[in-house]
């Protein structure tokens, strides 16, 4: 592509978008391919050097794979996954993928914030001395917390 616009327009109307690893046994590029799910793209995808991570995005849908290093076998599966009708499926799994991670991290970095903190609702918005005074009161964190000594 010559440009982000043609690359962003490229990607906005394809059916499904090919992950085709630059180097031998690389590993899953998910920071490429996470944006791809949320904006509700089918991906196809070479295996990666990481089964466990394929096999997570694998087993609920969100990304269909094929055998990394058979050109032949990659086109096939394109061609069998955009003629069956599947990347459909894969758009709406990776969809719901993206917003599931979406909800549990907030949720997950706020229970972090409170076991860091004084306890009581981390504040909201705020300014840093806001967060520094909450974060003061929390156990091993700036002082106010018990240290485990004496």
């Amino acid at each position: 592509f010559d440009d982000a616009l043609e690359q962003a327009s490229a990607v906005a109307s394809a059916r499904l978008i090919a992950n085709v690893h630059f180097y031998e046994r690389a590993p899953l590029e998910v920071h490429s391919i996470n944006p791809l799910l949320a904006a509700g793209r089918a991906v196809l995808s070479e295996r990666s050097s990481d089964a466990a991570l394929d096999a997570e995005y694998e087993e609920c849908g969100a990304i269909a794979f094929a055998d990394a290093g058979d050109a032949g076998a990659f086109a096939e599966a394109a061609v069998q996954l955009l003629e069956g009708g599947r990347d459909a499926e894969l758009r709406q799994a990776g969809t719901e993928l993206a917003q599931r991670r979406v909800n549990e991290y907030p949720h997950a970095l706020e229970d972090a914030l409170r076991r860091l903190g004084g306890g009581g609702e981390p504040p909201s918005g705020g300014t840093d001395a806001d967060w520094d005074e909450w974060l003061a009161g929390g156990k091993g964190v700036g002082g106010g917390g018990d240290s485990g000594e004496g």
